[in-house]
């Protein structure tokens, strides 16, 4: 095909006659190659990521997660802990007082110190950070992902700390969002943690290694603070009396794995349980509660038009807790649907190290 296009001219790049309406030359075609390469150079920076690794996920080889995606993510989380940690706020500062305050002792105190210094070791490391990217590359310094996350993080740490101090004061038991907030906080700080580790690029003595590790550190504190700590330490045994419900005590994950019915069956195990020692009902599971609500949005349904709907109704009395069905059961077929898939990169990874080429273990753990 060469001989083709060039003819019997080894000399130059001489195309046959009303094939090409301009003559080839060494010197366009040396041209053309070098725009080609700046072209592609030019075009390989993707959007909102200075990474040559793009957005990912995985890297090169594979072993870990870019650093533009782990970024991607901690904004992500971070977004959504704004989000929801103002709609927490404004649920919170309705409620009112309940009582359960807990200013001066010592689990309170240290929530809210540590919440603090991790807010402003993120702050130190936007700082830091910003800096680093405005002397590195000032032309891409509002168009790296790395320095918006950040952003977004020092945002929803502020609004955490507004949501720790209030449920001390207007909650019976850990907010769900702050909670979940410090799960998401540890597990992507994690990811960032293993990129920059395992990044060529990087440099685990660098200061925003140092600062993440130590973001990571703070958090997983925060979490045994909020969690197991308030879990094992702070909450009533049952002492054989119905009193108050423990579900009123219970945080998000407390309920999700059925802990707070420990103490009772513990109770149970070595005495007989009669009808005084049954539990009694969370105050929004009673009859009277459920009743009060319908009734109460079936008149206001009344009220507004001609013609009231029964499933408005019941959207309004009880849409909130439907809609959290709903999403967990999505999320659950979301589980179903992506559990093959990932068994089959499991597999894969498994089969490859009895071969010549095995893969490394982080794409096993990813």
């Amino acid at each position: 095909m060469e001989q083709v296009l060039l003819g019997n001219n080894t000399a130059g790049f001489t195309p046959l006659p009303g094939l090409f309406p301009i003559a080839l030359s060494s010197s366009l075609t040396c041209h053309s190659s070098s725009s080609f390469t700046s072209s592609s150079s030019s075009t390989h920076r993707q959007s909102l990521c200075v990474s040559p690794g793009g957005w990912g996920p995985l890297s090169g080889n594979g072993s870990y997660l870019t650093p533009c995606f782990v970024d991607g993510a901690i904004g992500i989380v971070s977004i959504c802990a704004i989000i929801c940690g103002l709609g927490a706020v404004t649920y919170l500062l309705r409620c009112g007082i309940v009582g359960k305050a807990m200013v001066g002792k010592w689990h309170f105190a240290a929530k809210m110190c540590d919440t603090k210094v991790t807010a402003a070791a993120v702050f130190g490391l936007t700082v830091a950070q910003t800096i680093n990217v405005a002397l590195a590359e000032p032309e891409h310094f509002l168009q790296d992902v790395s320095f918006w996350s950040l952003v977004a993080v020092s945002t929803s740490l502020l609004v955490i700390l507004w949501a720790h101090w209030l449920e001390n004061f207007c909650s019976l038991c850990e907010n769900a969002v702050v909670l979940t907030y410090w799960l998401f906080f540890v597990l992507v700080y994690t990811f960032k943690a293993i990129t920059l580790a395992l990044d060529p690029a990087g440099d685990p003595r660098s200061s925003e290694f140092i600062f993440h590790c130590t973001a990571w550190a703070l958090g997983a504190v925060e979490l045994f603070l909020e969690f197991v700590v308030a879990e094992l330490a702070l909450k009533p045994r049952f002492e054989g009396e119905s009193g108050r419900s423990p579900l009123e005590s219970a945080n998000i994950f407390s309920a999700l794995m059925f802990t707070w019915l420990s103490p009772f069956m513990t109770f149970g195990y070595s005495n007989i349980i009669t009808v005084k020692n049954l539990l009694a009902l969370h105050p929004d599971d009673t009859s009277n509660t459920c009743y009060h609500r319908l009734e109460a949005a079936w008149v206001r349904e009344q009220k507004n038009g001609k013609k009231p709907s029964i499933w408005i109704t019941l959207a309004r009395s009880h849409g909130a807790e439907l809609a959290i069905c709903g999403i967990t059961e999505f999320l659950n077929n979301m589980f179903w649907i992506f559990q093959p898939l990932a068994l089959q990169h499991l597999i894969q990874w498994v089969a490859s190290r009895t071969t010549g080429d095995p893969q490394p273990f982080t794409r096993g753990a990813f």
